[in-house]
C-alpha cells in the first residue's frame, strides 16, 4: 500500500515555466500550475491550505539550471533538508530539471529518499516514494525521457538546422543589426550588407573610437536630423529591412543612448556569427567594420571579453576624475530602481526616465524626472551614522557581526552545491570507470560522445567550485577591514575622510539596515532609514 501524506510537514507546490514572458504568453499554462494548490489541499484531505507552501519560480527559468541557481528551488531544498516539507507536488517530472548530465536529478532523487518526501505529479497523477528503489528508476527515467524530448526536438533537430543555416549566412529570425538586410525567399532569406547604412555604422565606431565617449557621441546624434537615411523605392522592392528605430524625417535615428550602445557592442559588426547567444564562428565577409574596432569597443563598453569574464584592470564603479559623487552613489534606491548621481560641480541624486511621447526628433538621452541636491541626503545620512556610533559604542562589531551573517546567509542559500559536488564527481569517477573497462570495444563516435560528455562533467565540477568559493567571500569584509580606524572613531573622524571612504562606511551600514527591515518585513529602501 502507498504511505499516506505526511500532515505533520508542509506539502510543497513547484511552480515554473522556461520562457521568459510565459506568465503572460502562456497564461493558461501558468493557470493550471496554480490550480496545483487545491490538489494539494485534497490530497493532505484538509479544509484549507494552511500547510500548503508555494515555491513560485515564474517565467524563464530554466530546468537545465542547477539547484542553486534557481531561488526557489534552492529555498525549497534547504526547507527539506531542514525537516519542514514532507511532501511535493509538481504538475510533470520536467518542472523539476532538465539537466543535460542528470546531476541535478540524482541530487535532488536522493533528498526526497533520503528525508522520506512523498513526490506527487499532477499529470496522469504519479506518485513517487522515493524511498524504494523502483520508484527512485521511475523517477529517474521520466526526467532522461524529458531531457532526451530537448535535446532531440529542441535542441538537436531544430536548433542544429537553425545552427547551420546561421553559418551558411542565412536569416534564422534573430535580431538584425542596422546596416544588415535580407534577400530571398522567407525560409532562405540571405544575410547581405546594405551599403548606405553600412557607411554610417563605420563613421559611429570610428566616432566613437576618436572622443572614447559614448555619451559626446550620442550628442553628437541627437543634433542630426536622422541617422540612417530612407532606403530608396528600389532598395525596398529588393530587400528586406529589419528596422528597430524611430522613423524621422528622411530616415530613421536611435532613440535613447541604450540603443548606441547595443549597437557599438553588437560583434556582428565586426563579422561575428551569433546564435543563441554564442559566437559560433567569425566570417569577414560578413564584417561592416574592423574586427579589432567592434572587439575594441565591445570591450570598452561591457569591461568584458567575449566569454564574459572581467577584463584585468578593469575597474567598475570607480571614482572617475571628473565624474559626480555622493556618499550613497550605486547605492540610493527608490521602488523604481536606482537613483543616478550627476552634475560634478552640485552633485544631485537623480531619476532618468524615457518619457512617453517624446518627440523622436528631441533629445536622445533619457529625461530627468526627479533630481535632489546630494548633500541633502548625504548630510542626513551621514549624521545619523554619527548619532548611531554615539549611542553603540561597539559599532564595529555590530556592523562585523552583520558581515558575518550576511555571509552565513549566503552560504545557506547554496547550501546544496555540496550535494550536487558529490553528485558530478561521482557521475565522472562512473564514466571513467566505463570507459576504462570498454574503451578498446567502443566506435570513433562513441568515444567522441564520452569525451564530450565527460568534458561536460569536469566543466560542470568547475562551475560548482567556482559557486562554493564565491559563497565563502564578500566585498563587505574587505570593506570592512580597510575601514577598521575610521569604526573605531566615527564621530571623530567621519567629517575628515575622503569620499571614497564614506561611500566605503556606506555599504556595511546599508546593508545591516537592509537586512534588519527586511526581516521586520519593512521597506528595503534607505531613505525610510534615513
Amino acid at each position: 500500500m502507498p504511505k499516506e501524506i505526511d500532515k505533520k510537514r508542509y506539502t510543497a507546490v513547484l511552480i515554473r515555466q522556461s520562457d521568459h514572458k510565459a506568465d503572460t504568453d502562456h497564461i493558461f499554462s501558468r493557470e493550471g500550475q496554480l490550480k496545483l494548490v487545491p490538489y494539494a489541499v485534497r490530497l493532505r484531505k484538509d479544509e484549507t491550505d494552511e500547510w500548503v507552501r508555494i515555491y513560485d519560480e515564474g517565467a524563464g527559468v530554466s530546468g537545465q539550471k542547477r539547484i542553486d541557481q534557481r531561488k526557489k528551488l534552492n529555498e525549497l531544498y534547504n526547507d527539506i533538508k531542514n525537516g519542514l516539507v514532507g511532501s511535493l507536488v509538481v504538475m510533470h517530472e520536467d518542472r523539476l530539471f532538465r539537466d543535460e548530465y542528470h546531476t541535478n536529478d540524482t541530487t535532488f532523487i536522493e533528498l526526497l529518499a533520503k528525508h522520506d518526501v512523498q513526490l506527487y505529479v499532477y499529470t496522469d497523477h504519479r506518485h513517487y516514494d522515493c524511498t524504494k528503489k523502483g520508484d527512485r528508476k521511475h523517477l529517474l527515467d521520466k526526467m532522461i525521457a524529458s531531457r532526451e524530448y530537448l535535446d532531440d526536438h529542441v535542441l538537436g533537430r531544430m536548433n542544429g538546422s537553425q545552427e547551420a543555416k546561421a553559418l551558411q549566412g542565412l536569416f534564422v529570425g534573430t535580431n538584425l543589426g542596422m546596416g544588415f538586410v535580407t534577400k530571398g525567399k522567407k525560409k532562405e532569406q540571405t544575410i547581405l550588407i546594405y551599403e548606405p547604412w553600412a557607411e554610417k555604422i563605420r563613421w559611429m565606431f570610428k566616432r566613437f573610437k576618436e572622443l572614447d565617449d559614448v555619451y559626446k557621441l550620442g550628442h553628437e546624434i541627437e543634433g542630426m536630423a536622422y541617422l540612417f537615411p530612407d532606403p530608396s523605392a528600389d532598395d525596398f522592392l529588393t530587400y528586406t529591412f529589419k528596422i528597430h528605430m524611430t522613423k524621422v524625417p528622411g530616415g530613421f535615428k536611435p532613440s535613447c543612448i541604450e540603443t548606441i550602445k547595443y549597437m557599438l557592442s553588437n560583434l556582428s559588426y565586426g563579422g561575428a556569427v551569433i546564435y543563441k547567444g554564442a559566437i559560433i564562428t567569425w566570417d569577414s565577409t560578413r564584417a561592416i567594420v574592423d574586427k579589432d574596432l567592434a572587439l575594441w569597443a565591445y570591450h570598452k563598453l561591457t569591461g568584458r571579453d567575449i566569454e564574459g569574464n572581467l577584463l584585468d584592470g578593469v575597474e567598475h564603479r570607480s571614482l572617475r576624475e571628473g565624474s559626480a559623487q555622493a556618499v550613497l552613489k550605486y547605492i540610493l534606491r527608490d521602488p523604481a530602481g536606482p537613483l543616478y548621481v550627476k552634475v560634478p560641480d552640485h552633485p544631485e541624486y537623480v531619476r532618468e526616465t524615457l518619457m512617453k511621447g517624446r518627440d523622436p526628433q528631441g533629445k536622445l538621452l533619457r529625461d530627468v524626472t526627479f533630481a535632489i541636491r546630494a548633500h541633502l541626503i548625504d548630510d542626513i545620512f551621514l549624521e545619523r551614522i554619527k548619532a548611531l556610533a554615539i549611542a553603540d559604542q561597539h559599532i564595529a562589531q555590530t556592523i562585523e557581526a552583520s558581515i558575518k551573517s550576511l555571509e552565513e546567509q549566503h552560504i545557506e542559500e547554496a547550501v546544496s552545491i555540496e550535494d550536487q559536488l558529490v553528485q558530478v564527481r561521482l557521475e565522472i569517477k562512473k564514466t571513467l570507470a566505463f570507459l576504462h573497462d570498454k574503451i578498446l570495444t567502443l566506435t570513433p563516435k562513441e568515444k567522441g560522445d564520452y569525451n564530450k560528455s565527460l568534458a561536460g562533467l569536469r566543466d560542470q565540477e568547475q562551475q560548482l567550485l567556482e559557486a562554493q568559493e564565491q559563497a565563502a567571500q564578500t566585498d563587505l569584509k574587505k570593506d570592512f577591514q580597510e575601514l577598521e580606524d575610521l569604526l573605531a572613531d566615527i564621530p571623530g573622524r567621519l567629517d575628515g575622510t575622503t569620499m571614497v571612504r564614506k561611500q566605503k562606511l556606506a555599504k556595511p551600514i546599508s546593508e545591516r539596515f537592509q537586512t534588519r527591515s527586511s526581516s521586520c518585513k519593512s521597506s528595503q529602501y534607505l531613505p525610510v532609514m534615513v
